[in-house]
């Protein structure tokens, strides 16, 4: 509702790096590729690889693309689905969908597309689950249609200001709370996955992913999975969710 996520300052950044020859980009994402991985939740390497590979995409697939996990070659590597010729496994058309459908600049358009699809989708789901785990009602009153309207109707150029996340969700709310909390960065319901697959939860990933356990799912590609774990438990690189990803599957 107030632009608070990273992607938005993502698509700030956009109309700056498509300036540079795509020879370079490649060249600066060769050169992260170099630095030791960081097991951090969104670590400077991580954003900014993300940030350039999303560069190559049109605008409107580019903000899809900061929250993808496989890119389509990745999709195919990793699925044994035989004639490939006939099967489109970009799911950015879902995405575009509500973006079309929607009205207003640009910017106005990712937030109602991020509204419709990764609020309900995603946000909400762990809010949800987290809260009957624990035995909590959660109330996310940000949410009340009445506000949502409001918000909604509230040009984007007032939701983020020279840089400046959520700007006037901050700027109510500055004589009403101490400044280290306006200040505060932000802090996602997001797991440390790297970490957990290298430590507690390595004996349980290297049984899971054994060739002969993988044999049982067809679909998927054993040699595939296995580069990602070897890759990811080498320090190569650091896979967590897309290991996430396929755990779940």
């Amino acid at each position: 509702l107030f632009a608070g996520y990273l992607t938005y300052k993502a698509n700030m950044y956009y109309k700056y790096l498509v300036k540079f020859p795509k020879f370079l980009r490649y060249i600066i994402l060769k050169v992260i590729d170099i630095f030791p991985v960081s097991y951090k939740n969104y670590s400077i390497s991580y954003l900014l690889k993300r940030l350039i590979e999303g560069s190559f995409y049109e605008k409107e697939k580019a903000h899809y693309w900061w929250r993808v996990i496989f890119n389509d070659d990745e999709k195919f590597s990793m699925l044994n689905l035989g004639n490939k010729d006939n099967i489109v496994l970009d799911s950015s058309y879902k995405y575009l969908e509500h973006f079309n459908a929607a009205s207003g600049s640009f910017e106005e358009k990712a937030l109602v597309s991020d509204f419709k699809l990764f609020l309900g989708d995603n946000d909400l789901i762990l809010a949800d689950h987290l809260g009957m785990h624990f035995s909590l009602e959660i109330r996310p009153p940000f949410l009340h249609q009445e506000f949502v309207r409001f918000a909604m109707n509230v040009p984007y150029k007032s939701k983020i200001n020279k840089g400046q996340l959520k700007y006037l969700l901050k700027n109510s709310y500055k004589n009403v709370l101490p400044e280290n909390i306006l200040k505060r960065s932000k802090k996602g319901v997001v797991a440390p996955l790297g970490l957990l697959f290298k430590g507690k939860l390595k004996n349980y990933l290297v049984d899971l992913f054994s060739e002969s356990n993988i044999r049982h799912y067809p679909i998927l590609n054993p040699q595939f999975i296995n580069t990602l774990l070897v890759n990811h438990l080498s320090g190569k690189e650091d896979n967590g969710y897309k290991i996430w990803s396929i755990i779940i599957f």
